[in-house]
């Protein structure tokens, strides 16, 4: 085994990983990248699929427009890592965001309207690319983590929205259908 590693597992389904709140998942890609270039043991038994952040839909948006640091967040960060600790909450959410292949967004049964609409609305200003997927108690299926990515909807661009509305609006007028 390298590096002392022992695997005494020759296949598994899937290997999960769960970061703490400050984890920089980009620095966790790059590892493992780094990690397979080198040879490493377990990167020949499985490999990083996608990234799932995980979005409080009621508090989302107040900790966006803050500007305070991991360390004045209780139990964010350890208290002998300083450098985690010196991090802008809105730092820390956006990279998460960012790095994301599918957002979930949680509590939606708790927040408030406009909780939920800007906590939506600024996590898919960052990330148009990730999947979103909305969600109560944080009840998601396996396949979400684990399977093929449902497709996502293309968006229309406001153009688009645009002519569609006038044509509904004529049809209907006209009594087209």
């Amino acid at each position: 085994s390298d590096d002392g590693l022992k695997i005494s597992v020759d296949k598994f389904d899937a290997l999960v990983v769960e970061l703490s709140g400050v984890a920089d998942p980009v620095a966790i890609k790059s590892n493992w990248q780094m990690a397979t270039q080198q040879g490493h043991a377990v990167t020949k038994l499985t490999q990083v699929d996608r990234v799932v952040t995980l979005v409080d839909a009621c508090t989302f948006g107040s900790d966006w427009m803050t500007s305070d640091l991991a360390e004045n967040r209780i139990k964010w960060t350890e208290e002998e890592d300083r450098c985690a600790g010196q991090r802008k909450v809105t730092e820390l959410l956006a990279e998460q965001v960012e790095a994301a292949d599918v957002i979930v967004l949680n509590k939606i049964d708790m927040a408030t309207k406009d909780e939920l609409s800007i906590a939506s609305t600024v996590a898919s200003g960052l990330n148009e690319k990730a999947y979103v997927q909305s969600v109560e108690f944080g009840k998601i299926t396996s396949n979400l983590i684990l399977g093929p990515l449902p497709k996502k909807e293309k968006k229309k661009s406001c153009c688009e929205a645009a002519a569609k509305a006038e044509t509904e609006c004529k049809d209907s007028t006209t009594g087209a259908s």
